[in-house]
């Protein structure tokens, strides 16, 4: 059977992405059909809908993280190749995320 590209975009995503999705359900703002919908709708050509998606899902987290925590988010998405960044260091897991938000070495005990 042959994909379309369009069809095959939603596979080309980052192994992180559950746990970007997760976070942002902790946060109780998770991104919606409706939210990226309105995104698409912007777009003049067909996107990359993996792209797309995670884009939606990493400017929510970084909006988020950035009001809650004061520290400095970015990414950057290329498909599978997408990354996020927390005062310049990738973060590739949940307990990573947590540590760079509270600024904290993986050694140090959190102080609240």
């Amino acid at each position: 059977m042959m994909y379309t590209n369009l069809f095959y975009s939603f596979f080309a995503i980052s192994p992180y992405l559950p746990y970007w999705e997760h976070l942002l359900g902790v946060y109780g703002k998770p991104v919606l059909d409706v939210d990226l919908w309105l995104i698409a709708r912007q777009e003049d050509t067909p996107p990359h809908f993996g792209n797309l998606y995670q884009r939606a899902v990493l400017t929510r987290l970084k909006q988020i993280t950035e009001q809650k925590y004061g520290v400095e988010v970015d990414f950057y998405i290329n498909a599978e190749d997408t990354h996020l960044l927390i005062n310049g260091e990738a973060v590739t897991s949940i307990d990573e995320y947590y540590l760079a938000c509270f600024q904290v070495s993986p050694n140090e005990e959190p102080t609240n």
